[in-house]
């Protein structure tokens, strides 16, 4: 991450992502797209595809002044989030309400991006990071697998791989094994 600019939250205009995106690199504005791989299916062959993970919204290396008049001139983009209760407002309308565009600051925002593309996935500070469905204690229900519908108690929670230990009961004895957290529900 350019550690010289703040970085502002853009949404782009629905079906119009690409189209932002590109216009941002040629206009020489680093863009950071949170995506994730996921499995799809195309002509009845799995394959593997980066999508994006916050749908339209991306987010946009500025330098203070340069902003306003940047964003203003590039198609497509619906609204930045400025300060405020989630407001959204259109680039022209910054100038007419004064409002300000919620700035995010290079180093956190190097952060956030290490944590989403999984550079930091097991670094010191991931538990502040990332919170869990489930506490140890806890009485869940496994959606899916060999155990799927039993009852299960949680005995322990692994947060950087997103998985928790569990204990079922089979036959009158608790059996401990470890599940993902999208297999569990709650009871």
């Amino acid at each position: 991450m350019d550690q010289g600019r703040g970085w502002l939250i853009v949404r782009a205009q629905l079906g119009r992502f690409s189209q932002v995106v590109e216009g941002l690199k040629s206009a020489g504005c680093p863009v950071f797209e949170a995506r994730r791989e996921i499995r799809v299916q195309t002509d009845g062959k799995p394959k593997v595809t980066n999508a994006p993970m916050m749908g339209r919204t991306l987010f946009v290396g500025v330098e203070e002044p340069e902003y306003a008049c940047l964003l203003a001139g590039l198609d497509y983009v619906h609204g930045i989030l400025c300060r405020g209760e989630g407001m959204w407002i259109w680039a022209d309308e910054i100038a007419i309400q004064g409002a300000r565009p919620a700035m995010i600051p290079p180093k956190m925002m190097t952060e956030f991006a290490d944590h989403i593309t999984g550079h930091k996935k097991a670094g010191k500070g991931v538990q502040d990071f990332v919170e869990t469905l489930f506490s140890v204690g806890d009485e869940v229900r496994i959606s899916n697998g060999a155990f799927a519908t039993f009852m299960a108690k949680i005995e322990g929670v692994d947060v950087k791989r997103g998985r928790y230990t569990v204990a079922v009961d089979v036959f009158g004895r608790p059996v401990p094994f470890e599940i993902a957290e999208e297999s569990l529900e709650a009871a």
